[in-house]
C-alpha cells in the first residue's frame, strides 16, 4: 500500500494483509485464505482465528487488543480502552475535570521575553514518553486525536516542564469521551 506501510495487497488473489510485527490480519475469500494459511503455514507455526458468515464461524476476533465484529450492518471495531485505563492510573487522573477537545493551541505569551527551557527529569521524561506512545497507539481508534498525538510525539525527544499539561489534556478529553 502506498499510503500506509503495514498493509499488503495481493491483487491476483484479491487479498488484503495488515501486518504488525508478527501479526496479520488477512481478508479475502475462504479459498484464498486457505492458500496464505497454507502458504505461511510451510515455514511458521501458527495460531488463526476466522470471523466469517458460512455455519460455525465466529462474528468477531481480536487483533492488536482491538475486536473486530461482522454484524448485519457491517464490520465494527471496538478499541482498546486499557491503554487509557494504564494511564488514569499512571497520571493520578481518576478524579480530573473532562474536556471535550483534545488539543487547545497554546497562548503565545505577550511580554516576547524568552523564557529558558526546563527540560524534565530522567524520570518525568520516561513517563511523558510512555503517556505519549500509548496516545499514538489510542490514536489510532480515536482520529480526533490525530493532531494532539502529532503535538504531544513531536516532544518525545526532550521533553520540557509544562509538556505534560498537553498529555493531561488529552486524557482528559480521553476519559470525557470513554464517560459519553
Amino acid at each position: 500500500c502506498k499510503v500506509t506501510s503495514g498493509v499488503f495487497t495481493h491483487p491476483e488473489r484479491d487479498l488484503r494483509v495488515v501486518v504488525h510485527v508478527d501479526d496479520f490480519l488477512v481478508s479475502g475469500e475462504e479459498h484464498q485464505l486457505q492458500w496464505f494459511h497454507d502458504h505461511l503455514a510451510k515455514k511458521y507455526e501458527l495460531k488463526v482465528q476466522v470471523a466469517g458468515w458460512a455455519h460455525g464461524d465466529s462474528r468477531e476476533l481480536q487483533f492488536l487488543g482491538r475486536v473486530i465484529r461482522l454484524t448485519p450492518t457491517g464490520v465494527e471495531l471496538e478499541g482498546d480502552d486499557k491503554h487509557v485505563e494504564m494511564m488514569e492510573k499512571e497520571w493520578d487522573m481518576v478524579h480530573c475535570n473532562p474536556v471535550a477537545t483534545p488539543y487547545v493551541k497554546p497562548v503565545a505569551t505577550v511580554t516576547g521575553a524568552q523564557v529558558e527551557a526546563t527540560f524534565l527529569g530522567s524520570t518525568d521524561a520516561t513517563l511523558y514518553r510512555r503517556a505519549a506512545a500509548r496516545i499514538n497507539y489510542v490514536a489510532l481508534d480515536w482520529p480526533d486525536l490525530s493532531v494532539s498525538s502529532r503535538v504531544a510525539s513531536s516532544h518525545m525527544s526532550c521533553p520540557k516542564e509544562g509538556d505534560d499539561q498537553l498529555i493531561k489534556h488529552i486524557m482528559s478529553c480521553l476519559l470525557y469521551t470513554s464517560d459519553a
